[in-house]
């Protein structure tokens, strides 16, 4: 074997390693990371028409809530914007309510989305109706 062809092998080895060794590293250190992120797994709506207040559920389980949370909530009436909330961290790792001050009338369309700091959406809508009595 010439000298060429050995520093070739030596080369291609080296290269197999490096890329071997990233490729431990992405799988470390970006794949928990990824797999740690999710939506919010649930938002459940109620509206109070007497006190005119929409109550926001949402389920968002999560280990560390002052920094992968529910950090933001829209609200839509109608599709027009009616309010957005911005949150640093949230109040419970698991579930959790919001009480908004929303005047709404039967029939109206309300729909919410809340943002997770780290990934994903969810939304849900809600047509205000009359309590039965």
């Amino acid at each position: 074997m010439r000298c060429n062809e050995k520093n070739q092998k030596k080369y291609s080895k080296s290269i197999i390693a490096l890329c071997s060794l990233l490729a431990a590293v992405f799988l470390l250190v970006i794949v928990p990371v990824t797999v740690k992120a999710h939506p919010p797994g649930s938002v459940t709506l109620g509206y109070n028409l007497s006190s005119k207040t929409l109550i926001v559920t949402i389920v968002h389980t999560t280990s560390s809530p002052n920094s992968h949370y529910i950090n933001k909530v829209m609200i839509k009436k109608n599709g027009k914007p009616a309010g957005s909330y911005t949150y640093q961290n949230q109040p419970d790792p698991s579930e959790f309510s919001y009480t908004y001050d929303v005047s709404a009338r039967i029939g109206d369309t309300i729909e919410v989305t809340a943002y997770c700091s780290a990934s994903g959406t969810k939304t849900a809508k809600l047509i205000v109706k009359k309590l039965a009595t």
